[in-house]
Order: C-alpha cells, then structure tokens, then sequence
C-alpha cells in the first residue's frame, strides 16, 4: 500500500491527462490526497470530474468557489411550506410540498472557520471540527558542543638539506 500526497495540485493539473494518471495510481493499491486550493485548479472541467469522480472521500475547508464539491454531498427531501398573505395578513392556508436541496450548503463552506470543514463520502456529509493541538513549549536544546577539537598549532623541525638522490657508497 501506499500513499501519495500532491500538495499544489494545479502544478501537475497542466499535465497531458492528468486524470487518466490519477486513475491508474488508484488501481496500484494506491491512496491519493490531492490538495488543490480551488476545485478549478484541478484543470480544466472534464478532467476535474473525472478525478473527483474517482475519489470515495473529499474534504472540503473554506473556499470561494465550492460548486462542484457541494454536489458530490448529495441532495436531501425537504418540506418546504408556503404561506398565504392577504393584504398583509395571515390567511390560514398554506402548502407543502416536497423539494431536493442540497446536503450541503455552498454559503456555509464559503463561512467555514479554521479547524472546520465538510468531510464528503460516497453522497454522504458530515462537518466537523478539528481541534487544535496544545502547543508545548520548544523545549529548550542543550549548548552545542563542536564536533571535532580545535586546531593546534604544531612546528615540526625539519632537516636544513634535503638530498633525495645520494649515492650510497
């Protein structure tokens, strides 16, 4: 098993077929994150769905432009009821009537604060909220000691002549 991480993902999205890549790294026993810092850096639209077709979970942290990643959370049934007003007054009758929206609303990702996000899997959605791990204290580092002694100076005596080729008798 292994896991590939591809932070600045919109450096690669400008591959010849980034997708197909993306795609096959997934049949090798391989786990993706992708870390794009908007859904349009993934490239260009076709190959943006197919990658992000291809992956079971996404997470998504606050971001301007959440369009494409909203719709992956799914849609849900709601009840939307209407009411009738007469001349500005209540008049009792009303309608319900059953309508799709969206899991997940595209304000609340543009709003999201640090530490939140929305975790997308398979049609599902849930938000959550990491929490920040207590910071410890850089502890403090024993004085640096040097590796090797210093140098010393050392004089050597050394022969007034030199003869390297004395015939020896």
């Amino acid at each position: 098993f292994c896991l590939l991480f591809a932070d600045e993902f919109s450096a690669l999205a400008g591959a010849s077929d980034v997708a197909m890549k993306v795609e096959q790294t997934l049949g090798f026993n391989a786990a993706m994150v992708l870390v794009p810092h908007t859904p349009s850096g993934m490239g260009p639209r076709t190959p943006r769905d197919r990658i992000l077709g291809s992956f079971e979970t996404v997470i998504v942290h606050a971001l301007n432009e959440p369009g494409t990643l909203v719709e992956l959370g799914g849609m849900k049934r709601v009840i939307e009821l209407t009411h009738r007003y007469e001349d500005g007054v209540y008049a009792r009758q009303g309608h319900a009537r059953q309508e799709r929206r969206l899991k997940v609303d595209p304000d609340e990702i543009r709003g999201l604060a640090n530490g939140h996000a929305w975790v997308i899997r398979r049609g599902r959605a849930a938000k959550v909220a990491i929490e920040r791990a207590p910071s410890e204290r850089s502890a403090s580092l024993p004085p640096a000691q040097p590796l090797d002694p210093p140098l010393q100076r050392t004089e050597v005596e050394m022969p007034k002549e030199i003869s390297y080729l004395e015939e020896e008798d």
